[in-house]
């Protein structure tokens, strides 16, 4: 009643422990969400650009764009659709509003490290998707999560 009465906003529904973006369906008035206790429910935003933040306390292990796949959707971006994570800059006014938005959302679940998914609207708008905390992370960014754990328990033992 609560979705009909705010006019039916577009939804997707995932599965609560899903993975790979296996499961993820849009919903909306005519594909109305069939509403049960193991799917997540979140509003659909019509993304531009997908980012996710390796975050650790403070700092970024690393940051990477995911780029649309060829085909799917739309709605998931899933490397088994063809889509690809490329590294960003940790600097720059992207990477140090990217770093901010993670360790805010770090916090806010009381998370000391997690990779953290962005997405941005049309607009530029930033949204949190979600926060990883068991992330592959993939044979060439192992060494950057490795140092950035070091770089956290020193600056951890010195506080």
């Amino acid at each position: 009643r609560e979705w009909e009465s705010d006019g039916c906003p577009d939804l997707v529904k995932k599965p609560r422990n899903g993975q790979g973006g296996r499961g993820i369906v849009l919903c909306n008035r005519l594909n109305r969400p069939g509403w049960r206790s193991e799917n997540i429910y979140q509003l659909f935003i019509s993304k531009s650009r997908e980012f996710r933040v390796q975050q650790i306390g403070q700092f970024s292990a690393y940051i990477m764009e995911k780029f649309r796949p060829t085909t799917g959707d739309g709605v998931c971006w899933n490397l088994d659709q063809g889509s690809e994570w490329h590294a960003l800059p940790r600097s720059g006014s992207l990477g140090t509003h990217l770093n901010r938005i993670a360790q805010d959302t770090l916090r806010a679940i009381s998370y000391d490290f997690g990779a953290v998914d962005v997405l941005a609207d049309n607009r530029g708008q930033l949204y949190v998707l979600e926060c990883n905390s068991r992330p592959g992370l993939g044979r060439e960014n192992i060494n950057l999560f490795a140092d950035t754990m070091i770089r956290y328990y020193e600056n951890f033992q010195r506080s």
